[in-house]
Protein backbone atom coordinates (compact mmCIF):
# COMPACT_ATOMS: atom_id res chain seq x y z
CA UNK A 1 0.00 0.00 0.00
CA UNK A 2 1.04 3.52 -1.24
CA UNK A 3 1.92 5.58 2.08
CA UNK A 4 0.04 8.46 1.07
CA UNK A 5 2.74 11.01 2.80
CA UNK A 6 5.29 9.35 0.85
CA UNK A 7 3.97 10.40 -2.14
CA UNK A 8 2.83 14.24 -0.58
CA UNK A 9 6.76 14.16 0.24
CA UNK A 10 7.86 13.09 -3.05
CA UNK A 11 8.83 16.49 -4.79
CA UNK A 12 11.46 18.39 -4.71
CA UNK A 13 11.01 20.78 -2.80
CA UNK A 14 9.87 20.83 0.74
CA UNK A 15 6.08 20.61 1.34
CA UNK A 16 5.64 23.16 4.13
CA UNK A 17 9.33 24.67 3.65
CA UNK A 18 12.45 24.65 5.44
CA UNK A 19 11.69 27.11 8.11
CA UNK A 20 10.21 26.21 11.43
CA UNK A 21 6.49 26.82 12.42
CA UNK A 22 6.38 30.16 13.68
CA UNK A 23 4.60 29.97 16.85
CA UNK A 24 6.86 26.57 17.62
CA UNK A 25 10.13 29.09 17.01
CA UNK A 26 8.54 32.21 19.06
CA UNK A 27 7.77 29.45 21.97
CA UNK A 28 11.39 28.04 22.09
CA UNK A 29 12.58 31.34 22.29
CA UNK A 30 10.49 31.54 26.03
CA UNK A 31 12.89 28.70 27.13
CA UNK A 32 16.17 29.25 28.60
CA UNK A 33 16.84 25.69 29.66
CA UNK A 34 17.17 23.02 26.10
CA UNK A 35 16.72 19.32 26.71
CA UNK A 36 15.24 16.46 25.04
CA UNK A 37 13.00 17.39 22.16
CA UNK A 38 10.01 14.70 20.42
CA UNK A 39 8.58 15.80 17.51
CA UNK A 40 5.65 13.38 16.30
CA UNK A 41 4.79 12.99 12.52
CA UNK A 42 7.68 15.97 12.15
CA UNK A 43 7.34 15.69 8.17
CA UNK A 44 10.79 16.82 6.20
CA UNK A 45 12.34 17.96 9.38
CA UNK A 46 11.94 21.75 9.69
CA UNK A 47 11.35 22.44 13.31
CA UNK A 48 13.29 19.45 14.00
CA UNK A 49 16.70 20.87 12.45
CA UNK A 50 15.65 24.50 14.19
CA UNK A 51 15.38 23.08 17.03
CA UNK A 52 18.78 21.01 17.25
CA UNK A 53 20.15 24.06 15.69
CA UNK A 54 19.59 25.61 19.42
CA UNK A 55 20.87 23.08 21.41
CA UNK A 56 17.53 20.69 21.32
CA UNK A 57 18.34 16.42 21.54
CA UNK A 58 15.86 16.53 18.93
CA UNK A 59 13.94 13.04 18.30
CA UNK A 60 11.24 12.90 15.46
CA UNK A 61 9.35 10.28 13.55
CA UNK A 62 6.93 10.08 11.14
CA UNK A 63 5.35 7.01 8.90
CA UNK A 64 7.14 8.69 5.80
CA UNK A 65 10.19 6.86 4.45
CA UNK A 66 10.97 9.60 2.14
CA UNK A 67 10.18 12.56 4.75
CA UNK A 68 12.74 11.04 6.88
CA UNK A 69 15.45 10.37 4.56
CA UNK A 70 15.18 14.37 3.47
CA UNK A 71 15.03 15.68 6.86
CA UNK A 72 18.15 13.40 7.72
CA UNK A 73 19.82 15.08 4.50
CA UNK A 74 18.33 18.26 5.37
CA UNK A 75 20.11 18.82 9.33
CA UNK A 76 23.50 17.08 7.19
CA UNK A 77 23.07 19.98 5.29
CA UNK A 78 22.93 22.31 8.32
CA UNK A 79 25.79 20.54 9.97
CA UNK A 80 23.38 19.46 12.99
CA UNK A 81 22.11 15.59 14.39
CA UNK A 82 18.99 14.74 14.56
CA UNK A 83 17.39 11.23 15.47
CA UNK A 84 14.35 10.37 13.31
CA UNK A 85 12.98 6.90 12.88
CA UNK A 86 9.96 5.80 10.54
CA UNK A 87 7.23 5.22 12.88
CA UNK A 88 3.22 5.59 12.51
CA UNK A 89 1.44 7.36 15.33
CA UNK A 90 -0.87 4.09 15.83
CA UNK A 91 2.67 2.36 17.07
CA UNK A 92 3.70 5.21 19.24
CA UNK A 93 3.70 3.72 22.74
CA UNK A 94 5.68 5.69 25.89
CA UNK A 95 8.24 3.37 27.69
CA UNK A 96 9.72 5.92 30.30
CA UNK A 97 9.44 9.31 30.88
CA UNK A 98 12.11 11.09 29.05
CA UNK A 99 11.15 13.77 27.26
CA UNK A 100 11.30 17.49 28.29
CA UNK A 101 9.42 18.64 25.53
CA UNK A 102 7.09 17.36 23.01
CA UNK A 103 6.10 19.79 19.84
CA UNK A 104 2.74 19.11 18.27
CA UNK A 105 2.78 21.22 14.86
CA UNK A 106 -0.75 20.78 12.86
CA UNK A 107 -0.87 17.07 13.95
CA UNK A 108 -4.70 16.30 13.14
CA UNK A 109 -5.99 12.53 14.37
CA UNK A 110 -9.29 11.00 14.56
CA UNK A 111 -10.52 9.92 18.09
CA UNK A 112 -10.11 8.16 19.51
CA UNK A 113 -6.54 7.71 18.22
CA UNK A 114 -5.69 11.48 19.06
CA UNK A 115 -7.00 10.23 22.43
CA UNK A 116 -5.08 7.49 23.18
CA UNK A 117 -1.65 9.28 21.53
CA UNK A 118 -2.07 12.30 23.74
CA UNK A 119 -2.47 9.72 26.88
CA UNK A 120 0.94 8.31 25.51
CA UNK A 121 2.52 11.13 24.71
CA UNK A 122 1.50 12.70 28.35
CA UNK A 123 3.59 9.65 29.87
CA UNK A 124 6.35 9.89 27.84
CA UNK A 125 7.03 13.49 29.43
CA UNK A 126 9.30 14.13 32.53
CA UNK A 127 7.75 15.55 35.57
CA UNK A 128 7.94 19.25 34.50
CA UNK A 129 8.18 18.39 31.09
CA UNK A 130 5.70 20.25 28.46
CA UNK A 131 3.62 19.87 25.42
CA UNK A 132 3.35 22.21 22.85
CA UNK A 133 1.15 22.17 20.34
CA UNK A 134 -0.43 24.36 17.12
CA UNK A 135 -3.34 23.31 15.64
CA UNK A 136 -5.85 24.19 12.89
CA UNK A 137 -8.99 25.51 14.85
CA UNK A 138 -13.01 24.25 13.31
CA UNK A 139 -13.38 27.52 12.14
CA UNK A 140 -10.37 26.54 9.55
CA UNK A 141 -12.78 24.52 7.58
CA UNK A 142 -13.75 27.80 5.77
CA UNK A 143 -10.23 28.57 4.77
CA UNK A 144 -7.72 27.75 2.01
CA UNK A 145 -4.59 28.13 3.79
CA UNK A 146 -4.00 23.85 4.86
CA UNK A 147 -5.09 21.32 7.00
CA UNK A 148 -7.89 18.78 6.66
CA UNK A 149 -10.81 19.07 5.07
CA UNK A 150 -12.76 16.83 7.54
CA UNK A 151 -14.58 18.54 10.38
CA UNK A 152 -14.05 16.26 12.47
CA UNK A 153 -10.52 16.38 12.29
CA UNK A 154 -9.95 20.07 13.11
CA UNK A 155 -10.07 20.93 16.94
CA UNK A 156 -11.56 23.51 19.81
CA UNK A 157 -10.35 24.92 22.85
CA UNK A 158 -12.35 22.71 24.64
CA UNK A 159 -11.63 19.33 22.71
CA UNK A 160 -7.67 20.58 23.82
CA UNK A 161 -8.11 21.37 27.43
CA UNK A 162 -10.04 17.67 27.87
CA UNK A 163 -7.34 15.92 26.36
CA UNK A 164 -4.50 17.29 28.29
CA UNK A 165 -6.44 17.69 31.34
CA UNK A 166 -3.55 16.32 33.48
CA UNK A 167 -1.46 18.85 32.54
CA UNK A 168 -0.71 22.30 34.09
CA UNK A 169 -2.16 24.28 31.43
CA UNK A 170 0.08 27.23 30.57
CA UNK A 171 -1.41 28.92 27.45
CA UNK A 172 -4.50 28.14 25.51
CA UNK A 173 -5.48 30.23 22.73
CA UNK A 174 -6.79 30.82 19.44
CA UNK A 175 -5.12 33.38 16.64
CA UNK A 176 -6.55 34.68 13.46
CA UNK A 177 -2.86 34.23 11.88
CA UNK A 178 -1.27 34.21 8.36
CA UNK A 179 0.66 31.51 7.41
CA UNK A 180 3.84 31.69 4.87
CA UNK A 181 4.64 27.71 5.54
CA UNK A 182 5.08 26.32 2.54
CA UNK A 183 1.38 24.87 1.18
CA UNK A 184 0.32 26.04 4.63
CA UNK A 185 -0.40 29.69 2.93
CA UNK A 186 -2.69 32.12 3.67
CA UNK A 187 -5.72 33.44 6.50
CA UNK A 188 -5.46 30.54 9.34
CA UNK A 189 -7.52 29.62 12.26
CA UNK A 190 -5.16 28.35 14.71
CA UNK A 191 -5.05 27.23 18.10
CA UNK A 192 -1.97 27.49 20.21
CA UNK A 193 -1.60 25.19 23.66
CA UNK A 194 1.14 24.59 25.88
CA UNK A 195 0.76 22.42 28.97
CA UNK A 196 3.42 21.45 31.95
CA UNK A 197 3.35 18.14 33.61
CA UNK A 198 3.12 18.38 37.20
CA UNK A 199 6.46 17.60 39.28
Amino acid sequence: MTNQWDLRYSGEDFYYGKVPNVFFADFLSTLKVKGKLLLPAEGEGRNAVYAAKLGWKATAFDSSKIAREKALKFAEEESVSIDYKQLDITDFFADEAIYDLIALVFVHLPEPLRQSFHRELIKSLKPGGMIFMASFAKEQINNHSGGPSDLRLLYSLDLLKDDFSGLRQKKLCHEQTMLNEGRHHGVAEVLIYVGEKPA
